[in-house]
């Protein structure tokens, strides 16, 4: 909310404050060095700078030269620009509406040119899951991963990490293959050559959960069968150590593991299922651990660390991944148990995204939860329409939109 009330106060001391304005039909950028500010409402981008205004509508981009009046609270979130030649260097995040599940696109932009892209997870292979049946919205604005991407006119991805194999987050890799090509698809289990279909129905005599297990793995190799050539390679994680990765020369991301031993477990338990093995206590035990089993990452970009949860219950976090950040992706879609606390006093997140479904049966996101959050901030945002009267009001959009100079 301050973003639109100071963008607001700027845009109306400058109309009666200003000194000239220069309409100019070529992009204009602050020099390099010079403080600048970038708030945004709508489809419209106010560049704040200390000496100048750029207001971006289209095409045109107009200078305006204001007062001090005019610099209301700048330096309370002003910083260097960057640029690299005549572009302007930033960073989209699009924590994306895929209803249930978890699905995040992060692009590194220089101007209008795209430099880098990665998608973290896919979301689930429909918009509405069968375990949670619910009445659609008529204002609903869900969309798969593969068809956000379209929208935005990804064709290929630098990197494409899968946290864990639950169908939320990994049942949308097909769609995800029939827009854009994969030059690094990274997570921690990558099955072996020649993997058959593993027949999660086959057995009916396995218990459900069992089952289950066997279908998250079906879903993503299927995905891959069908799509041969659009993964150009990939990249396999022991979860030995941390994983830090310079993805650009601006864009840095560490990855965070649970424990050696659980991909141990996962390797040699669907390893099994590949040679034809049904061990219903293993495939049991594994469905209780998958969410443990979730990568967490940390990016960072021009002084701002993003924190993307998975699915990772918040105590399982250890204290070299709990250091303060910018923004949080709450983990495990605001269940009761993705966060403490404790948890939170130690990430002191300035914004907090819940990727969640309106609507869901299962009590999440758990208003309990949300309460603590706004404990620690105001800014929490929801992927989907949540409702919780007296917390949070529905808001309907294809994603969470972010952009970080």
């Amino acid at each position: 909310m301050i973003a639109i009330y100071v963008i607001y106060e700027i845009i109306y001391k400058v109309s009666d404050n200003f000194v000239y304005i220069a309409k100019k039909t070529a992009p204009v950028f602050p020099p390099h060095g010079v403080k600048y500010a970038v708030l945004s409402y709508g489809r419209k981008r106010v560049i704040l700078c200390e000496k100048h205004v750029l207001y971006c509508a289209g095409n045109n981009i107009q200078i305006m030269i204001f007062t001090l009046a005019a610099r209301y609270r700048f330096n309370d979130y002003a910083e260097p620009c960057r640029r690299k030649g005549d572009f302007f260097i930033m960073l989209l995040l699009d924590f994306i509406n895929v209803g249930n599940g978890d699905s995040i696109l992060i692009r590194e932009m220089r101007g209008d040119t795209l430099c880098y892209a990665l998608l973290v997870d896919c979301g689930h292979y429909a918009l509405v899951r069968d375990d949670h049946p619910q009445e659609p919205d008529p204002r609903s604005k869900r969309i798969f991963a593969g068809e956000f991407l379209q929208k935005c006119g990804v064709n290929h991805l630098d990197m494409l990490l899968l946290t864990h194999f639950h169908r939320d987050h990994a049942g949308g890799l097909g769609r995800v293959l029939d827009t854009a090509d994969v030059e690094q698809l990274a997570t921690t289990y990558v099955p072996p050559a020649g993997y058959p279909s593993l027949h999660p129905d086959a057995d009916n005599e396995l218990p459900t959960a069992a089952r289950n297990v066997l279908r998250c793995m079906d879903f993503f190799t299927s995905a891959l069968r069908e799509h041969p050539g659009k993964v150009h390679g990939f990249l396999e994680w022991r979860g030995d150590h941390t994983e830090s990765l310079a993805l650009t020369e601006e864009l840095s991301m560490d990855v965070y593991f649970t424990g050696r031993g659980v991909y141990e477990d996962q390797r040699r338990i669907f390893d099994a299922a590949f040679r034809g093995e049904r061990n219903r206590y293993d495939l049991m035990h594994w469905s209780r651990f998958m969410n443990v089993s979730s990568l967490r990452q940390r990016l960072f970009y021009h002084g701002k660390e993003i924190v993307l949860g998975g699915d990772t219950y918040g105590v399982l976090w250890d204290r070299d991944s709990t250091m303060p950040c910018d923004i949080l992706k709450l983990p495990h879609h605001g269940s009761v148990s993705s966060a403490t606390a404790k948890f939170l006093r130690q990430l002191q997140p300035k914004t907090i995204v819940v990727s969640v479904a309106g609507g869901r049966p299962d009590g999440y996101p758990n208003p309990a939860i949300i309460a603590m959050l706004k404990e620690f901030t105001d800014d929490i945002r929801f992927t989907d329409a949540v409702d919780i009267p007296g917390l949070v009001q529905p808001v309907f959009h294809e994603s969470v939109h972010m952009e970080i100079p």
